[in-house]
C-alpha cells in the first residue's frame, strides 16, 4: 500500500508517464491501483480515456462529475470517506484492477477550501483499498507539494537537456523530498543517440538512483491522441516478443513499473499470460 508521487521537474509532462506506468502494472501484475490527479479535469491522465465509455451501468453515484477526486474530497472533510466506498467515486480502467478518479473540474482551485489533513486522510484511505495509488500533481501549487510530502515513492521527470540536469542534481543533494525517500528518474521522449545519453548522465553527475529513459513511440502518441491508450497496451502486450519498433517502449515502461514496485515493497510476481 504505497503512494506513488510523480514530480515533472523537466515540464515533460507527468501523465504521459504515470498514465502508462498505472495501465502496464494493472495488466502485468494482480494488485488494485488508483489513478488520480490533482490537475484539472479532462487534462492530464482525463486526455488518455474516453470517460463517458467508462462508466459503469450500477454506478452509484448520480452523475459522472460525483465520479473523482472533488467527490473523494468532500467525502473526506465531512468524515464519510472510507474504504468500502472509495471505490464507487472513481471510474473502473481495468476491471479489478485499475480505477481512475479524474482531477477536479476547477484545477488545483477547485480543493483551495480542503487542509493537508483531509488530503492525507483521502490518501490514507486509498492506501486502505488499493495496493498503488499513483498521484499526477502538475505544476507547482500548494497540491504539488503536499502530494510529494505523501508520496512514499517519487518519480522524477526530466529531459536530455545538460542545464537543467545541473540544476537537478544539485539540488537533489539538499532536497529532503529526494533525499529521504526512494525515487526514480525518467527521461520521457528519450533520445539514446544524443550524447547526453543516460551512460553520460550517470557518469557525469555520479547519478546513484534509478534512471530510465522512455522512448518516444509514434503509437503510443496516436493512442493517447484518440483516447485509446489502454486498447494500445492490450494490443502490444507481447510486443517484446516480436521485433517491431514500439517494443522499447514497452520495454522501458515494463522497466520503470518493476523498479516503482521494487521500491513499492510489493511483493508480486508478473502475470504470466496475457494481461486483464
Amino acid at each position: 500500500m504505497t503512494t506513488i508521487a510523480f514530480w515533472d521537474y523537466g515540464q515533460a509532462g507527468t501523465s504521459e508517464v504515470a498514465v502508462p506506468l498505472a495501465v502496464i502494472t494493472s495488466l502485468d501484475y494482480r494488485i488494485r491501483i488508483l489513478l488520480t490527479q490533482t490537475g484539472t479535469r479532462r487534462t492530464g491522465i482525463g486526455e488518455a480515456f474516453k470517460e463517458n465509455k467508462s462508466y459503469p451501468s450500477n454506478v452509484l453515484v448520480a452523475s459522472s462529475n460525483q465520479q473523482g477526486i472533488d467527490s473523494l474530497m468532500r467525502l473526506s472533510a465531512s468524515g464519510i470517506l472510507d474504504r468500502h466506498n472509495i471505490a464507487d467515486y472513481t471510474i473502473p480502467l481495468v476491471q479489478d484492477r485499475l480505477d481512475m478518479a479524474p482531477g477536479p473540474e476547477f484545477g488545483e482551485a477547485g480543493l483551495a477550501r480542503y487542509h493537508e489533513a483531509q488530503f492525507n486522510h483521502l490518501l490514507g484511505v486509498a492506501n486502505e483499498r488499493y495496493e498503488l495509488v499513483l498521484v499526477d500533481s502538475p505544476g507547482s501549487g500548494t497540491f504539488n507539494e503536499l502530494t510529494m510530502k505523501a508520496g512514499q515513492v517519487t518519480v522524477i521527470l526530466l529531459r536530455q537537456n545538460t542545464r537543467l540536469l545541473e540544476t537537478y542534481f544539485e539540488e537533489a543533494k539538499y532536497n529532503p523530498l529526494i533525499t529521504n525517500k526512494p525515487h526514480v528518474l525518467v527521461i520521457n521522449d528519450y533520445d539514446a543517440d544524443q550524447h547526453c545519453s543516460i551512460s553520460n548522465i550517470r557518469r557525469r553527475y555520479g547519478c546513484k538512483a534509478p534512471l530510465i529513459g522512455i522512448p518516444y513511440s509514434r503509437e503510443m502518441a496516436d493512442a493517447w491522441n484518440s483516447r485509446e491508450v489502454i486498447a494500445f497496451f492490450r494490443r502490444n502486450y507481447d510486443v517484446n516478443r516480436r521485433n517491431v519498433p514500439v517494443s522499447k517502449y514497452m520495454g522501458a515502461i515494463r522497466q520503470l513499473s518493476q523498479k516503482v514496485m521494487e521500491l513499492a515493497d510489493i511483493q508480486q510476481i508478473p502475470n504470466s499470460g496475457r494481461g486483464a
